[in-house]
This record gives C-alpha cells, structure tokens and sequence, in this order.
C-alpha cells in the first residue's frame, strides 16, 4: 500500500512540477469566417471570396492580410472599398469585410488545391478543387487552308 501512495504522490507533485498547457493562439479572438472553405472549380474560373474579420477583443486590431500555398501561376487579389489591402484595422468587437479574388489559369491540372489566408496569426484554410484537366487549346474546330483549283477555261462560243 505504501508504495501505491508514493507512487500517487510523486504523480501528484510532478503534475504540479510540470503543469499541463493548453496551446491557443494567442490571436484566438479574432477569427477568419467564409462559408466556401471547399469549393469545385473548373479552368480558368474567377473565384471571389467574401471573408469577414472578426474582432472579439477590446482593443482595435490591424492585421497585416496575406495569401499562402497558392501556385505560382494562379493570381490573387484581396480588395474592399475598391481598394487593394495588405493589412485592415478593425475596432472592438466588430467585423470588416474583405473580397479575395483568385483566378484559376486556364492550363491547370486536375486536383485538389490548398492554400491559406492570413490575418496576422490567424489562419483560414481553403481548397479549391479543380474539376478536370485544364489547357490554352481552344475548342473550336480547325480546317485546313482552302486552296481555289484553276479550272479549265470555258469553250469560246461564236457570236
């Protein structure tokens, strides 16, 4: 018996020793929120989201706004009030809305995207699935020159 409570007291004092710990982050307040987290595209599709900062603290915030995980050949925008952003300040318990514009190039593969908004710490992730195999071919059908034939002259009648 005696060796069971040490054994509960030694538990009981590195437990104290060595408290556990929760990670949150410490932006933990203020929250990214789009409906569309998961949405199927086809090639060369425009996608424009509308994302919401949320400011659930006391004090104003200014997040510094990024995009991260896109490829190289997709190109992204994030805009509001017809102005293009990199970082936008929200007051106390209230929420900005931003647009994030991204265009999927025509010449894509097939498959599932990953990639992350930012707003300083705080993180939204997103897919883009595209559908099906893009390329720049066009779809329109395509025929060979048409060359005129030279026909024969016309028999000369007499008058």
């Amino acid at each position: 018996m005696t060796m069971r409570t040490n054994c509960i007291l030694l538990l009981v004092i590195l437990l104290g020793a060595f408290p556990l710990s929760v990670h949150a982050d410490e932006s933990g307040s203020i929250i990214l929120y789009t409906p569309y987290t998961k949405i199927s595209v086809t090639p060369g599709a425009s996608i424009d989201y509308s994302i919401d900062l949320i400011n659930n603290t006391d004090g104003v915030t200014n997040a510094n706004l990024s995009v991260s995980g896109l490829p190289g050949s997709w190109k992204h925008e994030i805009k509001s009030g017809g102005w293009t952003l990199s970082q936008l300040s929200v007051l106390p318990q209230e929420k900005k809305t931003f647009n994030l514009k991204v265009e999927v190039p025509l010449k894509v593969n097939k498959g599932s995207y990953h990639f992350t908004v930012f707003a300083g710490e705080t993180k939204l992730p997103l897919e883009v699935i595209v559908a099906q195999k893009g390329t720049y071919q066009s779809s329109l059908p395509t025929s060979p020159i048409c060359r005129a034939i030279p026909s024969p002259p016309l028999p000369s009648m007499p008058l």
